[in-house]
Order: structure tokens, then C-alpha cells, then sequence
């Protein structure tokens, strides 16, 4: 009589769409917390996916993180299988005290403008920074009779990188009424 011995010495085959993933960062956040699906495998001789385990952690920060998934089925058999996990910034910077409402005044002196002012305005972004922050007009600006759109943008990329990062736009109205005329005798 002989013994014949079968040797399962062939590692699980991971399932060839399981993809790399592109997310968003969590709002307000530089990072994006959530929890990888594991991959799913084969293998010819027995159930595969009895051990399986990653690097991932909690929380991916912005970029690209190598998340590397290591497979067991039960005869010890290992794959790695690397996932890249890529976290983007899609939002833009936040500027604070935009005002809701036109700002007003009324020209004197028999003149056809007038100073305006209001607070400064203050962008910020979670995760790069602000670049740029320019606006047509500062706080103190000369304005003339009628409508005037005051307008600030805030990039949270250089300006030279034409097409990357995000934007906002912060505009309001700034309106300057005629005063009375001034009488000389």
C-alpha cells in the first residue's frame, strides 16, 4: 500500500475588479474616515477569506495611501493584494463675513462718489491653506454713484496651476446714492 499525500500549495486569486478608490475628504476635514470592503477571493481547494486582514487605518489622509490586504485560506496559503486609496480635496476655501446685504452710502459735498467700508473679510481652507485671496475693492474704497459689485476670490491652490484646486466667490453690492447738490453764492 502506498500513502498518497495532496498538498494545497496554491494561495487564493483575489477578484481581478477589485479597484483602487477615489474619495472626497470628509467636510470641514483634511482626512476621510470610513472602512475598506475587503476583497473578495477564490481559491480550488478550500474556502479562502478565513483570515483576512489589511493595513488600513482609521482615517486616510489626503493622497494616495497603499492599503495592503493579506489573504489566508486554510492551508496557509497567503496573497497580497495592494489597493491604493486616494484622497482628494474637493472643497474649496471658506470665507468669513461675507455681507448678505448691499452696503450703502450717500455721496456729499457735491461729489459722485463716496467711501464705503466694512470688516475684513477672512478666507481659510482644512486642508492646503489659501493661496490666493484677491478682491476689485478693499474695505475704504472710493466708490461712485450707483451699483457697484465688490467681489473677492479665494483659490486654495497657486494661480499658476490653472485648472487644480478649488475656488469661491464671495460677491455683494455696494450702492452709493447722489446727495444733495452744494449751493456756492
Amino acid at each position: 500500500s502506498h500513502q498518497i499525500t495532496v498538498i494545497d500549495n496554491v494561495a487564493p486569486v483575489v477578484d481581478p475588479l477589485f479597484a483602487n478608490v477615489t474619495v472626497n475628504v470628509d467636510a470641514g476635514t483634511c482626512t476621510k474616515a470610513m472602512t475598506l470592503t475587503a476583497p473578495t477571493a477564490t481559491d480550488k481547494c478550500t474556502s479562502p477569506g478565513t483570515n483576512i486582514t489589511s493595513n488600513a487605518p482609521a482615517n486616510f489622509i489626503l493622497g494616495a495611501t497603499n492599503v495592503r490586504w493579506t489573504i489566508i485560506d486554510e492551508s496557509g496559503n497567503t496573497t497580497i493584494h495592494n489597493q491604493t486609496v486616494t484622497v482628494v480635496d474637493n472643497e474649496g476655501p471658506v470665507i468669513t463675513g461675507c455681507p448678505t446685504e448691499a452696503k450703502t452710502a450717500t455721496a456729499s459735498g457735491g461729489s459722485c462718489q463716496a467711501v464705503v467700508t466694512w470688516p475684513p473679510l477672512v478666507a481659510t481652507d482644512a486642508c492646503s491653506g489659501v493661496k490666493t485671496f484677491t478682491s476689485n475693492y478693499s474695505p475704504g474704497s472710493l466708490f461712485p454713484v450707483g451699483t457697484t459689485t465688490v467681489t473677492y476670490t479665494a483659490y486654495d491652490k497657486d494661480l499658476t496651476n490653472a485648472g487644480e484646486g478649488n475656488v469661491i466667490i464671495c460677491s455683494f453690492n455696494v450702492i452709493v446714492a447722489d446727495g444733495p447738490p452744494t449751493i456756492t453764492c
